[in-house]
């Protein structure tokens, strides 16, 4: 009997200390405390503004090395070469002959027959004749700027020409011009000078016939009752006087003209 006792004490007490410890365990578990939490009620704090956010300063970034671009290698020009044992002249030169000295022009093309090394013995076929190798070229482009060149001065060469015929034209007719004007002036100054002597001439005769009459009439024209025969004589010899001196300077201004 003591024993079920005592077992029912133990039985009692271990289900009391398994009770005890479970609801210990429920009442501190996270989602009670959680929980416990949520339901608390929130502490009335005054809201502080939030203060305004300072502007960012701008991102510098690195500057970035510079890559210098490949340039493309230059690409040598082919050149155009002339058939085998053909030359050019780049520039213009002479060269003896039977008849005398002959030009070559810039771009007459030539034919080897004899390389001399500095010397060409060539032929542009009229005639054989050695030139310098420095005046002689087989790059075609090259021959065909020499004879563009040449071109180019002989055309400037023939408007200059062209220009100094047009001047000497112009010169000749200025001076056939001053010609026919000075043979103009000439005409008229004789026409004047023979206008003049005609004139002159005619003066004189009218001078001469006043002296003649002036003489007939001394003795008619005076008057014994107004003046002396002497005062009247003074005053014819006077009139005469003044119509010779000026039959006188029509003569002399008559032998000047002559002379001229």
């Amino acid at each position: 009997m003591k024993n079920l006792l005592l077992l029912l004490i133990i039985g009692f007490a271990a289900y009391g200390g398994y009770s005890m410890w479970s609801n210990h365990r429920e009442t501190i578990s996270p989602a009670k405390v959680a929980e416990a939490k949520t339901e608390e009620p929130a502490p009335n704090l005054q809201k502080v503004p939030t203060p305004a956010p300072a502007p960012e300063s701008p991102k510098v970034e690195p500057e970035k090395p510079k890559v210098q671009a490949e340039l493309p290698m230059p690409v040598a020009p082919v050149k155009r070469l002339a058939p085998e044992g053909v030359f050019y002249a780049i520039q213009a030169f002479s060269i003896s002959t039977e008849d005398g000295i002959r030009g070559i022009r810039a771009g007459t093309p030539v034919r080897l027959i004899k390389d001399g090394g500095a010397t060409l013995r060539v032929t542009d076929g009229k005639q054989e004749f050695d030139a310098k190798r420095e005046h002689l070229t087989n790059d075609l482009d090259v021959a065909a700027q020499a004879s563009g060149q040449q071109a180019s001065q002989q055309a400037a060469i023939a408007e200059w020409q062209q220009k100094q015929q047009a001047l000497v034209a112009v010169n000749n007719q200025q001076k056939a011009t001053d010609v026919a004007a000075s043979a103009a002036i000439g005409q008229q100054v004789a026409e004047s000078a023979r206008a003049a002597a005609e004139q002159r001439t005619q003066r004189m005769a009218e001078i001469r016939a006043q002296i003649s009459s002036e003489e007939a009439q001394k003795d008619k024209r005076f008057k014994p009752n107004q003046i002396t025969f002497q005062k009247h004589l003074d005053i014819q010899n006077e009139k005469i006087r003044l119509l010779q001196l000026e039959l006188g300077k029509l003569g002399v201004a008559g032998a000047a003209i002559q002379r001229r």
